[in-house]
């Protein structure tokens, strides 16, 4: 049966002092009654009542835990029964609020509703509750001004309120321990009342923890609802308590305690309610924390700790629980065994103040004003050896107290990859994912000192950091003007790791590009200002530009040949494309070896999109310079003979009616005069080694044959073919001479890996440069690589772009043109990294 009004105790206490504040109180009590049993399970069906007797539970609560109830005003007292009252109304919010969440009209720290309908996969209704539940704070202060205002007055002070009191411990209710502090005031007077707003929250929040047991999860009501997942696991939670009254004496100390008894069936159960008591513990010592500075009429007095007297049914749990060695796995993160080297940790820093001033520019262009100055990121590097002291200074988006603790301080939570984030749906995608980047700064230094101030913020802070030790000094500061952060490290040990500032320069400009940010080195000692302007276009080399960023999501990219190429159409271009002379080259057809001419058709050699051939190594039998080294090394002719390397090379093509005598590519190697058996796969269709090297290299003896194909793709209507490799994909990315510069958002990635599909013969680069923003890019905790499967699609799709950009730049013939179209066509599969087009 519902309590009515005049039997909650509290309301008994003001109707004994005859107070005022009775007559709105009870018609909120109504209002309000109806609102929590409508609105909230209209909203959130499965979830445990918040209902009217979950505010007078919360109450009785309350009362057992202060002190003495006598010495508290009508006003604090009024406050109290409110806040138990109105603090959970914002899980029912009106249609109005719904429409407004909706509609973007209505937003809680920047989150996009489009966002949340993508997290949850288009489920309107799941959205929508993890709006409301996070946030029902600050939805219940929205209706407690919309609705309950004008109950919200003084007594004959009618022009007087006290909404923002209320409001503010409502918000508070779910708030981080640091906003009571800040937010609110322990001494404050208002009409003739004193009032102590931080107390008050504090006995809401420990209160509203408390409320945890049976009567909160009616069996009836978990039958009919039949609540799955976290809702289920929630009801069962509260189900395995059975006393009603949480805070008690204890007789033998004469101490105040939280004491939670009952049984659990569960481990999983169990293991939440463990949780839930450390949750409670913190709250207790908060309080404890807070109430040192109050007045004594507002102290805590219980007992830090839960007194648990759950019981296990069926099972053991240990009271045992997992620690970490700070220490080790800080050391573990910081050092060079992830990242290399230690002057590392500077790449590292500079990523954050990348990142950072990325999300600030799309911040600041979504909230621009016509009037306003265009931001510009800008990173400053100031080298200070008097003072013993380099700083990175950006002016990127800074941190609020809330990222300082929640991420910042949590060693492997990133806030770049939390919802506080990616729910604001930012076209960046920052490239720190691990939470542990600012630990790298402990491989430049052994202290740190950390300004910051985010852009939405008025207060900015200062935090100061050892290494090896958990333990950290934070403070607020009075930093007006500055926005960003500020990190300071020892000059020395940061010099250690660079020896010169030359080789600082050098390394900032081979890990970074700096197109869009501003980088300045500055030089204290020396008075100096040196700008660092590096791009994606520094080629080292001249020659045809290839523009690949047309063809690729979310990725810039270029690539420089040094001549325009030329597809293989005929012998010589064949052997051009070998890098070895035609007139040491033969083929075998009709079982006679020939010289290898252009009169021959190409065609002839090409079975199953491939040409095979023999490569000869060939070394000068009278040229006795390598030998007698050798043999003064070895001293045996003989075997000194045998281990003599190849000085040149001759190849032999093999007509297409031959390929069937090697299915695989071989090696036959030759230490002394030809034997039979060793001769005999070639004799089966008339090539005799022996006499081919002695008519046609008189000089050479023969250390090896080696059988070898060449992949080609060609088409019956073109005269053209294209030579293609599938490189093993652990081989690093590197075309002949040629080499690639891979970027993930401004910063170097120098391990990237990659297979290929076309010759770097072919083509003739001198370098690739890529610069990728593609938020599906994440590379491994060091920075370095990306995953096999990241790696294949990367290398796949920028050889999709370089042939496309060879097209498109009409440096070929429509023929060869039309033939790298099927090219693309035949061997390009859509993946993630392409853009068709």
């Amino acid at each position: 049966m519902p309590t009515q009004f005049s039997e909650i105790p509290f309301i008994q206490l003001l109707i004994k002092r005859n107070s005022k504040f009775l007559s709105n109180l009870e018609v909120v009590f109504n209002i309000v009654s109806n609102h929590l049993a409508t609105r909230i399970p209209a909203v959130f069906p499965a979830y445990t009542l918040h209902d009217i007797e979950h505010s007078i539970r919360i109450l009785k609560h309350i009362e057992n835990l202060i002190e003495n109830i006598d010495v508290l005003n009508e006003f604090e007292i009024t406050l109290i029964i409110y806040s138990a009252f109105l603090h959970d109304i914002g899980m029912g919010p009106d249609k109005e609020i719904i429409n407004n969440l909706k509609s973007g009209e209505l937003t809680f720290s920047n989150i996009k509703y489009e966002a949340l309908l993508n997290k949850f996969n288009g489920d309107e209704e799941e959205a929508l509750r993890y709006l409301i539940r996070n946030y029902h704070s600050d939805i219940s202060s929205i209706l407690i001004k919309k609705y309950y205002s004008e109950y919200l007055t003084f007594p004959e002070m009618s022009n007087v309120d006290f909404i923002d009191e209320l409001t503010s411990i409502c918000i508070g209710h779910t708030r981080d321990f640091s906003w009571i502090r800040s937010e609110l005031s322990s001494e404050d007077l208002k009409g003739d009342y004193s009032f102590n707003l931080q107390y008050i929250l504090s006995l809401l929040r420990i209160g509203d923890i408390l409320d945890i047991d049976g009567k909160r999860t009616p069996t009836i009501l978990f039958k009919l609802i039949q609540p799955t997942g976290f809702s289920e696991q929630e009801w069962q939670k509260h189900y395995s308590i059975t006393n009603v009254q949480k805070v008690r004496l204890d007789r033998q100390t004469d101490e105040k305690a939280v004491y939670l008894h009952g049984e659990c069936s569960s481990v999983e159960i169990h293991r939440k309610l463990l949780s839930y008591i450390e949750y409670i513990n913190k709250e207790i010592d908060h309080a404890l924390s807070l109430s040192r500075d109050f007045q004594e009429k507002h102290r805590f007095y219980i007992r830090s700790r839960v007194e648990n007297k759950i019981t296990p049914k069926g099972y053991t749990l240990s009271s045992l629980k997992l620690e970490i060695d700070f220490q080790a796995i800080t050391n573990l993160l910081m050092g060079e065994k992830i990242y290399g080297e230690r002057k590392l940790g500077l790449r590292e820093i500079i990523q954050n103040s990348i990142d950072a001033c990325n999300v600030r520019k799309e911040i600041e262009a979504e909230n621009k004003n016509l009037e306003d100055e265009q931001y510009q990121g800008k990173i400053k590097l100031v080298i200070d050896s008097q003072s013993n002291m380099v700083s990175i200074i950006d002016n990127g988006i800074g941190m609020t107290d809330y990222m300082i603790r929640n991420y910042f301080l949590s060693v492997g939570k990133s806030y770049y990859k939390s919802d506080d984030f990616l729910l604001q749906d930012l076209n960046y995608a920052p490239i720190g994912n691990f939470g542990i980047g600012f630990l790298a700064c402990f491989m430049l230094s052994n202290n740190a000192r950390i300004f910051t101030r985010n852009i939405t913020s008025k207060k900015a802070y200062k935090i100061d950091i050892k290494k090896n030790s958990e333990y950290v000094s934070y403070t607020e500061v009075d930093e007006n003007k500055f926005i960003g952060t500020r990190i300071e490290i020892d000059y020395d040990s940061f010099m250690e790791c660079f020896e010169s500032i030359d080789n600082l320069k050098t390394f900032i400009k081979r890990y970074f590009i700096f197109d869009l940010i501003d980088f300045e080195i500055i030089n204290k000692a020396q008075k100096k200002i040196e700008k660092i302007n590096t791009t994606l276009s520094e080629f080292r080399d001249e020659g045809i530009l290839i523009d690949l960023s047309p063809y690729l999501n979310n990725i810039d990219g270029l690539a420089r040949i040094k001549s325009i190429p030329n597809l293989i159409n005929n012998i010589s271009s064949l052997t051009n494309f070998l890098k070895i002379h035609r007139e040491d080259a033969y083929i075998i057809a009709n079982n006679k070896v020939i010289k290898a001419t252009d009169d021959y058709p190409l065609s002839r050699l090409i079975a199953n999109g491939k040409i095979v051939y023999l490569e000869l190594g060939l070394y000068d039998f009278y040229d006795n310079d390598d030998l007698e080294k050798l043999y003064e090394v070895i001293d045996d002719i003989e075997e000194a003979t045998e281990r003599k390397e190849p000085t040149d090379f001759g190849f032999v093509f093999l007509d297409r009616n031959y390929h069937q005598y090697f299915n695989t590519k071989s090696t036959f190697w030759f230490y002394r005069p030809f034997q039979d058996y060793n001769i005999h796969p070639f004799m089966d269709f008339g090539f005799d080694p022996t006499n081919f090297i002695t008519d046609s290299f008189p000089n050479y003896k023969c250390r090896f044959i080696s059988v070898d194909e060449m992949k080609i793709y060609s088409s019956n209507d073109s005269d053209y073919t294209i030579p293609y490799d599938e490189t093993p994909f652990e081989l690093n990315f590197s075309w002949g001479e040629s080499k690639i510069h891979f970027f993930l958002r401004n910063v170097l990635v120098e391990k990237f890996k990659s297979s290929r599909i076309i010759r770097p013969d072919l083509f003739n680069f001198s370098e690739i440069r890529i610069n990728a923003f593609n938020e599906n890019l994440i590379p491994n905790i060091s920075r370095t690589e990306f995953d096999y499967s990241t790696s294949k699609d990367l290398s796949w799709a920028i050889g999709y772009a370089i042939h496309q950009g060879l097209i498109d730049t009409q440096i070929l013939s429509a023929k060869q043109n039309e033939l790298l179209k099927k090219f693309c066509n035949a061997f390009y599969a859509p993946n993630q990294f392409i853009k068709y087009l």
